[in-house]
């Protein structure tokens, strides 16, 4: 998901020379093991001697041994271990040894507590870690341009305060965090060894008419509540729990539990994601005679229209809300054709409409 910095093929020869000429018993010296972890997941990764027999073991908090796992690394030295298919995802405290019977190297590593959240609205990005630990913590987003913004990819160094706690306004750097941009905060031990990462997506909404079904990014594994109400009245609810990358997929129900699909002119509240917006009717409309698609968005929202197989167009809807965007020299619509329409709020939640060219 993040470019990794990789080094050029000259200071690779000058370095090989190097050791040929002045640590030629280096030569022989077997590849360090390495480990990736990535909190949340149930898998561990890394590097060792290409074909050398590596064995891992995983054990929670308190000390049971939830996994073990076998293997012969890769032709490249790549290698992975899982936990039980039962066992909770890795968290602080999980202990994981990994050792190579080749070499007979080990690596023996306590996951640290490190927590990522994010306020989308300030652009703050903090957690907890141990005090004094060195962090990367990198930002993403090539969909940006969507909103009249430059892609980012922004990497910042951080030491965590002697409170446990660290934090950092992507404002300051120019960068504003909306739905969907890709979070990571990393650390690696001192002799390079193992990297411990921790992801999250800004969390969002992505709601679509005339469908009961809903989805997002949010908190990992904590609660979202959705309120749809008509003239202060209730008409459904919504619910459901991040997984741990935070993805929610859930349907709106009605006081009797039944599927509500989504009209358009409903109130919509969702406290833990700070949302409350009335969601646009969009009524999309195609006229096949002039290949002109039209519809009414967010007042000075964002759009995005996709058309066929090919057909791309976005903008900014004037100030009541309505677009109407010209794709005759993309393609030729025809009855038969879906096109869909996606209306942006200012912090990146979606609500979509589906059509179909009659």
């Amino acid at each position: 998901m993040f470019a990794r910095v990789v080094r050029g093929i000259a200071a690779a020869a000058v370095a090989l020379v190097s050791l040929g000429a002045f640590a030629s018993p280096a030569l022989g010296a077997p590849r360090p093991i390495t480990m990736d972890v990535l909190i949340g997941d149930s898998c561990v990764s890394g590097f060792a001697k290409p074909g050398t027999v590596v064995k891992v073991t995983i054990k929670d908090p308190s000390g049971n041994v939830v996994g073990t796992d076998a293997m012969l690394s890769g032709s490249d030295g790549s290698w992975f271990g899982c936990e039980g298919i039962f066992a909770d995802a890795l968290a602080a405290g999980n202990r994981i040894k990994v050792f190579d019977y080749d070499t007979n190297q080990t690596l023996n590593y306590t996951i640290p507590r490190i927590t990522l959240s994010v306020n989308r609205v300030t652009n703050v990005v903090s957690g907890h870690a141990p005090a004094g630990m060195r962090l990367t913590l990198e930002a993403a987003d090539f969909n940006a341009p969507l909103f009249g913004q430059d892609p980012y990819d922004v990497v910042k160094h951080l030491t965590v305060g002697a409170a446990g706690t660290y934090s950092h306004n992507f404002s300051n750097d120019g960068v504003d965090l909306m739905a969907g941009a890709q979070l990571e905060v990393r650390t690696r031990t001192a002799d390079r060894a193992v990297t411990t990462r921790r992801d999250l997506v800004v969390p969002g909404l992505f709601v679509n008419i005339d469908q009961a079904s809903f989805g997002g990014y949010m908190q990992p594994f904590q609660h979202l509540g959705i309120k749809l109400t008509i003239n202060g009245a209730k008409v459904a609810t919504g619910d459901g729990v991040g997984d741990f990358s935070g993805q929610v997929q859930s349907e709106f129900v009605d006081a009797l539990g039944e599927p509500y699909r989504l009209k358009g002119g409903e109130m919509l509240t969702a406290p833990a994601l700070a949302i409350s917006f009335t969601v646009p009717k969009i009524a999309g409309a195609v006229d096949k005679a002039t290949d002109r698609v039209s519809g009414t968005c967010f007042r000075n929202g964002a759009y995005v229209v996709l058309a066929g197989d090919l057909g791309f167009a976005n903008g900014t809807a004037g100030v009541a809300g309505h677009f109407s965007v010209d794709m005759s020299e993309q393609m030729d619509l025809r009855r038969g054709d879906e096109v869909l329409i996606a209306c942006f709020t200012r912090t990146g939640d979606v609500v979509e409409q589906d059509i179909i060219v009659q």
